[in-house]
C-alpha cells in the first residue's frame, strides 16, 4: 500500500477507499467505456457533504494535486477517472443518490450521483417535468453542468437552465451555496463547467415544470418525391404547438422521412 494511501485511511477510517493493488481496485475503476478504464491513484466513496469535505482536506494534506470527480461515471473520455495519464483521486460520488421532490414548489433537490432516469421518474410521481438528458442513467453531477439536451430542448430548455441552487464544496474545503443572490459568480461558472469543475457539487435544487397530461406518440412516413417537403413540415409544427414536445429524425427507409410528435 503505497504511503498515501496509508495516509488517507489512516485520515478517513470510516470512508470506502480502493488504492491501486487492492483486490477491489479494478471493480471500483470500473466503466461502461472499456476504452477509457484508465487507472487513478485511488477512489474513495463519501456518503454525504462532511465526507466530501473531509475527503478534499485530507487529500491537501497528503499532496495530492489532482481530483477527479465521478458521479455517474458516464463520461466518454473517462474524465470521471482523470483520464489516460492521471493519477487522480477520484470522489467516487456513487453513493449520494438522496432526491425529494416539493410539488407545491415545483422543485426537485437531488444528490450528484442521481441518475436522470430517477430524477425522471420522481418528478412524474408529483406530475412534474423535469428536461434533461435522454438517456436514463447518466448522473446529475455530469450532465447538470455540461447542458442535459434532450426532447424537451426546444420547449422547456436544457437541464443546465433548470438549476437553481448548488451546494458546493470548494478546494479549501468548505461549503458554499451558489445561487443567483449568493455566490453568483460560482453559481454562473458552475452552470456549463462541464468535464471541468470550480467545485465538488453535492446537492442541487432544481426547476419542474407540469408534466403533459396525456401523451400520445405517432409516427408518419413520406417519400420525399411525392409531397411539398417544406409545406409538410410547416403543417407539423403548427400542429404541434406549444406545450407539446416535438422530435424529429430522418426516416429509416429510402428517400423518406420520419417524424415523431408527443402530444399533450
Amino acid at each position: 500500500m503505497s504511503e498515501v494511501a496509508a495516509r488517507l485511511r489512516a485520515a478517513l477510517p470510516e470512508i470506502v477507499m480502493s488504492f491501486e493493488g487492492d483486490p477491489d481496485y479494478d471493480r471500483a475503476r470500473a466503466t461502461w467505456n472499456v476504452r477509457t478504464r484508465f487507472r487513478p491513484l485511488g477512489l474513495v466513496q463519501p456518503r454525504n457533504t462532511a465526507e466530501v469535505q473531509a475527503i478534499m482536506r485530507a487529500a491537501r494534506e497528503a499532496g495530492i494535486s489532482q481530483l477527479a470527480i465521478r458521479s455517474g461515471g458516464h463520461s466518454m473520455e473517462g474524465n470521471g477517472l482523470g483520464g489516460p495519464d492521471s493519477k487522480a483521486l477520484v470522489l467516487d460520488l456513487m453513493q449520494m443518490r438522496a432526491i425529494s421532490v416539493d410539488p407545491r414548489a415545483k422543485t426537485v433537490t437531488a444528490e450528484p450521483a442521481v441518475p436522470t432516469g430517477i430524477l425522471y421518474s420522481k418528478a412524474f410521481e408529483h406530475g412534474l417535468l423535469v428536461p434533461g438528458d435522454d438517456c436514463l442513467n447518466v448522473g446529475l453531477g455530469g450532465q447538470v453542468t455540461a447542458g442535459g439536451y434532450g426532447r424537451c430542448l426546444r420547449t422547456y430548455g436544457n437541464l443546465t437552465d433548470h438549476a437553481l441552487e448548488f451546494e458546493v464544496v470548494t478546494v479549501d474545503g468548505e461549503v458554499r451555496t451558489a445561487s443567483t443572490t449568493e455566490h453568483a459568480d460560482l453559481f454562473w461558472a458552475l452552470r456549463g463547467s462541464g468535464t471541468g469543475s470550480f467545485g465538488v457539487i453535492t446537492r442541487m435544487k432544481l426547476k419542474a415544470h407540469d408534466a403533459p397530461r396525456a401523451p400520445a406518440n405517432f409516427t408518419f412516413r413520406w417519400h420525399f418525391d411525392q409531397v411539398d417537403v417544406a409545406r409538410t413540415l410547416i403543417d407539423v409544427q403548427r400542429y404541434c404547438a406549444k406545450p407539446i414536445i416535438i422530435c424529429a429524425t430522418s426516416g429509416s427507409g429510402r428517400d423518406s422521412y420520419r417524424n415523431h410528435c408527443r402530444r399533450a
